[in-house]
């Protein structure tokens, strides 16, 4: 999977949003916390759900166990959010 680039992301103060950068129907900013934004920046790669853990894990010097659920979570809720393709 890979993130759409239809969304832009950018920093207001301390804040990441996602702005779409064409009108779509329904659509809003998304607001992103610091995990799910380095999983934005991961996601420029079209990687598989493991792969993205997996890389997450090695950027937060976390074990793949403890991102592995933020990363199922964060791509479900983008999915559906057609964030990500």
């Amino acid at each position: 999977m890979k993130r759409n680039d239809e969304y832009l992301l950018r920093r207001v103060g301390d804040i990441a949003v996602l702005v779409p950068t064409v009108a779509l129907s329904g659509t809003s900013l998304v607001r992103l916390n610091p995990t799910a934004t380095c999983i934005w920046h991961l996601l420029a790669e079209d990687l598989t759900l493991d792969e993205l853990s997996r890389a997450l894990a090695l950027r937060l010097s976390l074990p793949i166990s403890v991102v592995d659920c933020d990363v199922r979570h964060f791509v479900d809720a983008a999915i559906t959010a057609g964030l990500v393709r």
